[in-house]
Formats: structure tokens, C-alpha cells, sequence
């Protein structure tokens, strides 16, 4: 039985208790089919004791005057996180905790007074990403969408800058689901590269995926009851298939991703030419082949590749600086070339889709940050029929979701853009009209607009005319440890950033399985090792064993990657992450490849003694 330790006319009372697992007896074990917890009272109260503040030894210069305090004495920690409280745990409670209802001070005793510490408040990734940490981020973009079925689901996707390491916010939980704060479940960072196809964000991406407000009954289907685990089900994978859909259809992350490619991805015409001798005495699978095409044609031997590296292709992707934002916005208007004679009208066919883009001046983090958040709502105004005389109106649905699913991406560089698909229940000719409302203090800001329902859209045949694109070498990249050329490729141009240890990164394409550039580490200790083992100090001498090394490393790397994707396709679940296990296995097996085909003989005449 509990009591209100705090009630009126009686002073502050301190009340503790000791929860334990009831430990069964022989006969409890053939009787119960399971334990219970069980907690310590007095005569039927929890044991307590008067205290104006109380010395918990929590800080050196803070008493307990009031709150919660709970000791755990058996408990297992996960690898990782077993040192020093401040560092690996901070972090993952952060991860767990996206956005706590109160802070939690954690505090190290375990270790002496040496390494005591005066605390560290888990406030929750949420405010790290907004407040204190934001210098670490690039980008957050704010996605939301609503349907009858699932409800309202918000997404903050945040890419964070290429020099922050993983585990310092993503660790292995790359899309989060969150609800009223709490992490419930999560994806690993294979669906960042897999299913969204952001190859260059795999590392530097975190999702979170809040579903607070959704239906109470799809809730429900999707979590578990241990608040840890998602369930499988069709509930889960209407949610993913729309969660996929919302992010690769992000302009930022799309754009994002772009760039990060095209600072790794430059053309070196004398290494393509070394391969390309390479590949013409090999037997090629028709699978690996797949892999190099981007059309029908396999031919790609006859036929050099073309693609777009030069100046302006590499600032086709080159984000524009936004113009300066507010905290609270003072514009939002639509985009002026839906204007027509006064009325803003955006056609939308009624299996297809259509965009909505208003501006504004309002800071990228207005509907999401913990404090002064903002509003963005739609609201349908009226609904007619413009096919027939006079333009017959009818009853006008109650909520957006009865007729179109919506999602709104943004505010992102002082844009709002918001995708309508209508449903079955509209027909060909009606006008909605509809008014989009953004809070502010000073007066909230509103745009009246209308959508017009057009004659389905009709499935474009494939032009016989089209030429499709032959296969072609994926873009061979060597990285070192300090580039002597700009247009060389660093360490620190990838994300974690490189050290001695690696090997090598393929990096995928994103709208087809093709394989676009393969990075190999040239200064990676293997290499190093090997030339010094064997007393390698001729200029030529380096170069041919660097070369060696550099191609076996290109084609082995791309036939295992290969040989994973075909296994990947024979499940639908694929089994592996090749983009993280290729990397995995080149790290022991670089070694046996600086010393293949390579014998004593022409390592004599490569040597000087």
C-alpha cells in the first residue's frame, strides 16, 4: 500500500522500499508458471523517516530535497557501456531517452575519488540535437504525414556533419520510433542504405519516427509490450512502406546525400584504364554484370563510360544558402506560379500526386524544437463540383484525411512543401478548397488555395526510342592518409573518418543496383607493412606493389560485393549489410592480397638492399 508522503500539515517524509524477483521454491517452481515482483512494507506502509534535504553523495555541493531516487543492485550493463558513466552510458540513456518528460542526473561513485564527478544531466538526443549539440548536426529535416489509417506520424530526419562519429548519436538504432519521448523500437543502419538508397548518410543519419499521435488500434499492432521490440505485421510494414516513400522523396536528404557523393566520386582515367586491361581477360558472372549496368546493353567494353563529372555536373546538387530565418515566421505565401487570374489552383490527377510549396522565413527547427514550437495545420474549406453548371457544392468533409493522404516536409531553407494524394472518394472535376495555417505569437499566418481533381493519370509506355546507358567500371578512388593533389581523396572525406585500419568503401547508387565508385585506402598499414617487411624503397618498386594492390583490392572488393548482393536477392529479408560487411572482410583479407601472384623472384628486383 502507498501513502502521499507529502500531504498537507506534515512535513516532507523520505519513504523507501526494496523491490525484488520472488525467489521460487521447489514446490513454487512446479506450481507457478512464472515469478513475480514483489516490494518491502512495514506493517502494511512503505517505511519512511521526516527530512528537511538528505546527502545522497550524489554531489558534492546538492542535498535531496525532494524527487526520486532509484539504486539497482543486479543489473548486467552491455559491452560498451560498463565504463565511466559520463561517456558510453550517457550516451546510450541519450539514445533510449530521445526526449525524456524530466532530466535524469547520472553520477560515477564506482571507481574511487579519483574519477568521481559532479554529474551529468541526460536531457535526451532530442535537446542535444536542437540546443546544446546542434553545431555537431548539418541538417534537420521535418517531415509529417496523415492518413485514416495509421494517423499522424512526424519525422525528424538529422544528418549530422561527416567528422561526427556514430556511436556518438546513432550508434546502431539509425530510425528510431518513439513514443511520448521514449524509444520503442528501432531499425539498424542497413535501412538507410538499402532501403532508402542514402549510401553516403548510412553513418551520419538519424530518424526518428514519432508515433504519439497515432491511431491508438495500428499503436497498438506495432509495439510490444516490453516498450523495446517493433512487432512483425502488416502494421509495420504499411508504416515502413510509407516511412521509405516520405524520406527518399525528400529533396534535402537526396541533395544532402548527393553532395557527400560527389566530393568522393572523380573520375581518375589512368586507374579506369588499368582496370578496364584487367576486366577484358576475365570471365564475367551475368550477376556481377547487373551490378556494372545501367541498361540492357552489356557490351560495355566497346564502349567508354560518360558521366557527368565536370564543374557544372558537380553543381547540379550544390545547395543554395537558404536566406536568414527567424524563430517565428512573419511570411508564408504560396509559391507564385500556381497563381491564376487571383486564385491559387494546383491540378492533381486522381491516382497521381501533386506538390504545394509555400514560403517562408521561419527556422528549419519551428515545428520540432522542445520549446516555442510552432503549428502547421490544413483545413478543408469547401468542396464543389466545377464539371457541372453552377458548381454544385456537397456536403464538405469533416477531416483532411477523409480525402486526401498528406505529407509536409519542412520548414527546410524557408520552404513548406506538402504532397497531396487524393482518394477514391473525390471525383473527376471537384475543387477543394483548402486554407494552410502556420502559428505565430504575433497572429497566426494562413493561404487559401484550391485542388482540382483531373482525369487519372495514364501509364507512360517506355520510349522504344530510349538508348539505354551500358555498363560501366564503377569510379576507382585512391584515399591517403594526407593528399598531396586537391583533387586527391583524404581520410577525412569519409564518414567515420578513415585511419590505418581500412580498406576499402563501395558506394552504391541510389536508384538502380549498380555500383558507382570503390574507394581504397592507400596508405593503410597493410600496404605499409608489407613495403617495409620486404625492404621496398624504389620509386618504381612502390609503385608497382601499390598498383598491385590497388587493383586486386578493386576487383575482389567488387566481386564479393557481388556474390552478397545475388545471396541478398535469393530472401526477402536480405541477411546481409554488404555495405558493412564488405569493409569487415577486406581487413584481414588485404593481407593475403598485397602477396598474391607475387613471388621472390620479382620481389628481388623491386628491392634495394
Amino acid at each position: 500500500m502507498f501513502e502521499d508522503l507529502n500531504t498537507q500539515n506534515k512535513s516532507n517524509e523520505f519513504g523507501f522500499t526494496l523491490v525484488r524477483r520472488h525467489p521460487l521454491s521447489e514446490e513454487q517452481e512446479l506450481q507457478f508458471g512464472s515469478s513475480w515482483y514483489e516490494y518491502f512494507v512495514l506493517d502494511g506502509k512503505i517505511p519512511r523517516f521526516p527530512i528537511t534535504q538528505l546527502d545522497l553523495g550524489l554531489s558534492t555541493d546538492k542535498k535531496f530535497i525532494s524527487g526520486s531516487i532509484v539504486k539497482l543492485y543486479s543489473y548486467q550493463l552491455p559491452r560498451g557501456s560498463r565504463s565511466d558513466i559520463r561517456l558510453d552510458l550517457w550516451r546510450d540513456l541519450n539514445q533510449y531517452l530521445y526526449q525524456p518528460a524530466l532530466p535524469i542526473l547520472t553520477v560515477e561513485r564506482r571507481f574511487g575519488d579519483k574519477r568521481e564527478s559532479q554529474g551529468k544531466i541526460v536531457l535526451g538526443n532530442k535537446t542535444r540535437i536542437v540546443i546544446d549539440d546542434r553545431d555537431k548536426k548539418e541538417k534537420t529535416v521535418s517531415l509529417s504525414f496523415k492518413t485514416k489509417e495509421i494517423g499522424t506520424i512526424s519525422i525528424e530526419a538529422t544528418v549530422f556533419k561527416h567528422d561526427v562519429q556514430q556511436q556518438e548519436f546513432v550508434k546502431d538504432k539509425a530510425i528510431i520510433f518513439t513514443l511520448n519521448g521514449q524509444i520503442h523500437g528501432f531499425l539498424p543502419r542497413a535501412f538507410i542504405s538499402q532501403e532508402l538508397g542514402f549510401s553516403m548518410l548510412r553513418d551520419s543519419l538519424l530518424v526518428q519516427v514519432d508515433c504519439t499521435n497515432a491511431r491508438t488500434s495500428f499503436r497498438q499492432d506495432l509495439f510490444m509490450a516490453n516498450r523495446c521490440n517493433l512487432k512483425e505485421g502488416e502494421s509495420l510494414q504499411i508504416l515502413l512502406d510509407k516511412i521509405t516513400e516520405v524520406l527518399k522523396s525528400s529533396d534535402a536528404l537526396q541533395e544532402l546525400n548527393q553532395n557527400r557523393k560527389n566530393k568522393i566520386l572523380r573520375e581518375n582515367t589512368g586507374d579506369e584504364e588499368l582496370l578496364k586491361s584487367l576486366f577484358q581477360s576475365l570471365p564475367l558472372d551475368k550477376d556481377l554484370l547487373n551490378l556494372l549496368k545501367r541498361g540492357g546493353n552489356l557490351d560495355f567494353f566497346k564502349v567508354h563510360r560518360h558521366l557527368e563529372n565536370d564543374d557544372s555536373a558537380m553543381q547540379k546538387h550544390v545547395q543554395t544558402s537558404p536566406l536568414a530565418s527567424k524563430r517565428f515566421p512573419s511570411i508564408f505565401k504560396l509559391n507564385r506560379n500556381m497563381e491564376k487570374n487571383g486564385v491559387y489552383i494546383k491540378s492533381i490527377p486522381l491516382n497521381g500526386k501533386g506538390t504545394i510549396e509555400f514560403e517562408t522565413d521561419v527556422e528549419d527547427e519551428y515545428l520540432f524544437r522542445p520549446h516555442e514550437r510552432g503549428e502547421f495545420q490544413i483545413q478543408i474549406l469547401g468542396l464543389r463540383n466545377s464539371e457541372i453548371t453552377g458548381g454544385t457544392r456537397r456536403v464538405r468533409p469533416q477531416k483532411v484525411e477523409d480525402t486526401f493522404n498528406v505529407t509536409v516536409a519542412g520548414p527546410t531553407n524557408n520552404s513548406i512543401k506538402v504532397a497531396f494524394e487524393p482518394k477514391d472518394s473525390l471525383s473527376v472535376g471537384e475543387e477543394i478548397e483548402l486554407n494552410a495555417r502556420l502559428s505565430s505569437p504575433s497572429g497566426d499566418l494562413e493561404s487559401i488555395f484550391y485542388i482540382k481533381i483531373i482525369d487519372p493519370k495514364k501509364q507512360q509506355e517506355k520510349s522504344q526510342s530510349e538508348r539505354p546507358q551500358p555498363p560501366a567500371l564503377p569510379i576507382p578512388i585512391r584515399v591517403y592518409a594526407k593528399p598531396e593533389n586537391e583533387d586527391e581523396k583524404a581520410w577525412a572525406d569519409f564518414t567515420p573518418h578513415w585511419t590505418g585500419d581500412d580498406i576499402i568503401k563501395v558506394v552504391p547508387g541510389e536508384s538502380e543496383k549498380i555500383v558507382e565508385g570503390i574507394a581504397i585506402n592507400m596508405d593503410s598499414f597493410v600496404i605499409k607493412r608489407y613495403l617495409s617487411k620486404n625492404r621496398i624503397n624504389t620509386e618504381n618498386g612502390i609503385k608497382f606493389i601499390k598498383d598491385k594492390y590497388f587493383t586486386s583490392v578493386y576487383l575482389h572488393g567488387l566481386f564479393l560485393y557481388g556474390i552478397f548482393d545475388k545471396l541478398n536477392k535469393l530472401d526477402d529479408n536480405p541477411r546481409y549489410d554488404i555495405e558493412e560487411l564488405i569493409p569487415t572482410l577486406m581487413k584481414p583479407y588485404s593481407s593475403f592480397l598485397v602477396y598474391e601472384n607475387i613471388d621472390e623472384t620479382i620481389l628481388s628486383t623491386l628491392r634495394v638492399e
